[in-house]
């Protein structure tokens, strides 16, 4: 497991609403999870993930920074608030030079993230990926 910053962002549609992750002033905060009361803290090891990506490629948490944070988003690639959040998110990678960007779906919707890249004008590379788990 790494020790990379995890920063959990749940997009949620059913709700209509939208959590904005403000990236120039990240707040620490807590998911408590009621199925077993563990909490999870910003700073803590990411847990053992897979995913692929749009490119089809196989990741997994150990291909991420070891020392530097991790964004991880959880998303609906048909969602219009999603793209809103992820082109404002590339947006800021020039400015966050060591954050590194993860937006993860479902593997049942893995046919739509080549949409949702052109949806919210952005692409696919080592600190910003897009992937189906």
């Amino acid at each position: 497991m790494i020790k990379s910053s995890l920063l959990l962002v749940l997009l949620s549609i059913a709700a209509s609403s939208v959590l904005y992750a403000d990236t120039h002033n990240m707040y620490e905060a807590t998911y408590e999870m009621e199925k077993d009361s563990t909490s999870v803290h910003i700073g803590d090891a990411l847990p053992a993930m897979e995913w692929v990506t749009s490119s089809g490629k196989v990741m997994h948490e150990s291909d991420l920074p070891a020392d530097h944070p991790v964004l991880v988003v959880l998303f609906n690639p048909m969602c219009d608030h999603c793209q809103h959040a992820a082109s404002m998110l590339w947006g800021e990678l020039p400015v966050q030079k060591d954050l590194t960007i993860v937006f993860l779906t479902g593997l049942n919707l893995k046919e739509y993230m080549n949409d949702f890249m052109k949806a919210a004008d952005v692409k696919e590379q080592p600190r910003f990926m897009i992937g189906a788990t």
